[in-house]
């Protein structure tokens, strides 16, 4: 899975900072870092946070390049 490597593809797209995200999605931080390094995986609950405050489907984010 390349869910950090398309977070970060997403955010410079769409001119997001890692701290706007954060607070679009009242996630911490550090645990989104740990989530674009691939450090952690998301939850299915924080992969849709994610996805709304994008605005896109929670697929779009997963999907290989």
């Amino acid at each position: 899975m390349e869910f950090g490597c398309r977070l970060d593809e997403i955010l410079a797209r769409k001119d997001i900072r890692m701290k706007e995200l954060a607070a679009m999605t009242d996630l911490n931080y550090s645990h989104l870092s740990d989530l674009k390094r691939e450090r952690k995986f998301p939850t299915v609950k924080t992969a849709i946070l994610i996805a709304e405050a994008l605005n896109m489907r929670v697929e779009e984010i997963w999907q290989k390049k």
